[in-house]
């Protein structure tokens, strides 16, 4: 398993042609910023412009990578009823999150930050 873990570590730092980061850890990862971000499923259209915007990074669903989710979370409002999904943002990744983000005409896509074991919507 931890030959499994550092190869994937590997692949997702090096992906695209970002600079190797050897100071990559949990600890870090927790307080950078554009590290998380909440998906809500519920509310897509399911138009495919979070994936043209994000060059491939989200698929046509507006779902990003399944093995950067992390859990999933209430909703931002309690009158709301879908659950949203909390996902890993690799630093190669967050352009192409903000260009999904800007584009999303349902609103689905969000960044997200953990602040005392809380996941606070941006």
């Amino acid at each position: 398993m931890a030959a499994f873990e550092e190869a994937r570590r590997r692949i997702n730092i090096t992906a695209q042609g970002a600079v190797h980061h050897p100071d990559l850890t949990v600890e870090g990862e927790l307080r950078r910023s554009g590290a998380f971000m909440i998906v809500e499923p519920a509310s897509s259209t399911w138009d495919g412009t979070a994936r043209v915007a994000s060059q491939g990074y989200f698929n046509f669903d507006d779902m990003p990578p399944w093995d950067t989710w992390i859990t999933t979370v209430p909703p931002r409002f309690t009158y709301e009823g879908g659950t949203g999904l909390l996902c890993w943002v690799p630093r190669w990744a967050r352009q192409h999150v903000d260009d999904a983000i800007a584009v999303s005409a349902d609103s689905c896509l969000h960044w997200a930050e953990l602040h005392n074991d809380q996941v606070l919507w941006r």
